[in-house]
C-alpha cells in the first residue's frame, strides 16, 4: 500500500507513524466485493470491515490496530537510527530489553492486539 506519511526519526507518540493508505486497494478475501475501496469506506461500517485483512493492511488508524503495523521509518535507539528490520535480526533479545523496539515493532515483537 502506498502510506502518507512524513518520516521521523524518533515518534513522539506511541504509533504517530501509524496512517491509513491514500490509495484505492483490493479486497481479494472478500469473493463478491470486485471494485477496489478506500478508507473512507471502511469508516461506513468499521465494525465489518476492519475484520477484513486487506482493511487492516491498508487502514491501521481507521481501524484502530495501529499496534498491528511495524513503524516503516527509521527510529532512535541510544542515539543511533534503527529500523525494524534491523531489530529483527535479534528480535527476542532486541524486543524484550529495548523500549524503542517493541514501541516501534510492535509486530515483529507479537505484541499486535488483534
Amino acid at each position: 500500500p502506498t502510506i502518507s506519511s512524513t518520516p521521523s526519526s524518533m515518534p513522539s507518540g506511541e504509533y504517530d507513524w501509524c496512517v491509513d493508505s491514500t490509495e484505492k486497494f483490493e479486497l481479494p478475501s472478500i469473493s463478491y466485493i470486485h471494485t477496489k475501496k478506500d478508507c473512507g469506506w471502511v469508516e461506513s461500517k468499521n465494525w465489518f470491515h476492519c475484520s477484513i485483512p486487506e482493511v487492516i493492511e491498508n487502514c491501521p488508524k481507521t481501524c484502530e490496530k495501529c499496534s498491528c503495523v511495524n513503524n516503516p521509518d527509521r527510529f532512535e535507539v541510544n542515539g543511533q537510527l534503527k529500523n525494524c528490520n534491523w531489530a529483527g535480526t535479534k528480535s527476542g533479545w532486541r524486543c524484550s530489553n529495548i523500549e524503542e523496539v517493541t514501541r516501534n515493532c510492535p509486530l515483529l515483537c507479537g505484541v499486535c492486539d488483534m
